[in-house]
């Protein structure tokens, strides 16, 4: 009786649990590695076309930061007088240097002018170019005009070598205080940094008439520094 109980006791666990009906792998307490090295998160690849975007603006800035922003003005005027003046731009400013020559020996005031159409004759350059109405002032000055480039000094040969450091304006077509497109003038006088008498001196500095000017334009490369003066028929 007992044996017949026990057959179908066995009869019924197998009915009810078979034997392939679950299916537990044991887990081998030697082989750790799935713990070790779990799975990684497969990255998600940048389509083609955004890829190479990417690749082609990061190329254009690349190029950018390496090559600068470069600018110049050839400066024409009466009696002879001509110069060069360059422009490399900066994170901060822009530096000027150049030459000009067939000056009269000792000090000229010269200026950025707001606008670049002056048709051979320095005229219709408009005031000094500024983007906050101060008062001309020097060209250290911290309240002055964008385009108040203080004074040249001329030798006794009448040539001026210029290297001076611009912090208020940029060679950057992109920026509000671009010079690109506007004149550079040269003055008879000095100019009187704005501390002289009357109105005009917080305008134009006294600095007298014209006598040269010159259209900034975007330059490809930078200018080595001159050592003499540009030919006559520049």
């Amino acid at each position: 009786m007992k044996l017949l109980i026990l057959v179908i006791l066995e009869l019924f666990i197998l009915l009810v649990f078979p034997r392939n009906g679950l299916c537990i792998d044991p887990i081998d307490e030697e082989d750790d590695s799935a713990f070790e090295n779990p799975p990684q998160a497969t990255p998600t690849p940048i389509p083609g076309h955004l890829a190479s975007n990417v690749s082609i603006e990061s190329r254009r800035a690349q190029s950018l930061l390496k090559k600068g922003f470069y600018a110049e003005a050839i400066i024409r005027g009466e009696n002879g007088l001509r110069g060069w003046i360059f422009f490399e731009n900066s994170w901060n400013g822009a530096s000027l240097y150049g030459v000009i020559c067939g000056l009269r020996p000792g000090s000229h005031g010269w200026h950025i002018h707001q606008y670049g159409q002056h048709n051979g004759r320095c005229e219709n350059a408009g005031p000094h170019f500024t983007m906050v109405p101060f008062p001309h002032a020097g060209s250290n000055d911290k309240f002055r005009h964008n385009g108040d480039l203080g004074n040249i000094q001329a030798d006794r040969r009448g040539m001026a070598f210029i290297n001076q450091f611009n912090g208020q304006i940029s060679v950057s077509s992109r920026s509000d205080n671009s010079v690109l497109g506007r004149s550079i003038l040269v003055h008879e006088w000095p100019d009187d940094l704005g501390v002289g008498k009357g109105k005009e001196s917080q305008i134009t500095g006294n600095s007298g008439k014209v006598i040269g000017c010159g259209l900034i334009g975007l330059r490809s490369e930078k200018a080595p520094l001159p050592t003499g003066c540009p030919p006559p028929n520049i």
